[in-house]
């Protein structure tokens, strides 16, 4: 991971610095560094006193040793660690979640070109039926394999997914599908004797 924050005093942003005593470390690790972009020295200090007042080291706490963190703090960039720490998280969770998008467009492209396959096999098929079983004089019962409007919803579910995974919209719309249908008539002369 890149180093995003970094200076001649400091290595890592959010390691452990050179010459930090592990003691101060070990409270930024935790009770600072997760605080993120909400760090601050009284949130990290608070939850440390919480805590220390739990296993009853109740002798460490006090407006001194708030003091001290407070010098600690500023001393070993603990802001700036912790933000640069949640940054770095940010990044990390956006990465992972753009390849997952674009193996979710990969599946979704592969299922529908499976889908458009599978419907031209049908659309080629000599005879498209299965047999269903046979009839009081043994000759096979066959039934489609799909009926017309089953075939359609494959072929508009493959589309569907492509485009899903091309990223354009799912929804195929336009004035000829929003229409009402056109019906075409034979004209009729109505000055012809002979359709009377």
């Amino acid at each position: 991971m890149p180093n995003i924050f970094a200076s001649q005093e400091l290595t890592v942003t959010w390691e452990r610095q050179p010459e930090e005593p592990e003691h101060w470390y070990d409270r930024f690790y935790k009770y600072g560094r997760p605080l993120g972009y909400e760090f601050t020295v009284r949130r990290a200090y608070m939850l440390f006193r919480y805590n220390a007042a739990e296993l009853g080291l109740t002798d460490i706490l006090g407006q001194d040793a708030f003091d001290l963190w407070s010098d600690i703090a500023v001393k070993w960039q603990w802001e700036a660690r912790a933000k640069a720490f949640a940054e770095a998280e940010r990044v990390q969770r956006t990465v992972q979640w753009e390849k997952r998008r674009a193996q979710l467009a990969d599946d979704d492209w592969d299922v529908g070109r499976a889908l458009r396959d599978f419907a031209g096999q049908v659309l080629k098929a000599t005879v498209p039926v299965k047999v269903m079983g046979t009839d009081e004089d043994g000759e096979d019962i066959v039934a489609p394999v799909m009926s017309p409007t089953q075939l359609i919803q494959v072929v508009k579910a493959a589309s569907e997914l492509q485009r899903l995974g091309a990223g354009q919209p799912t929804v195929i719309t336009s004035q000829v599908e929003n229409a009402a249908p056109t019906v075409y008539l034979p004209e009729v002369d109505t000055n012809d004797s002979s359709n009377a």
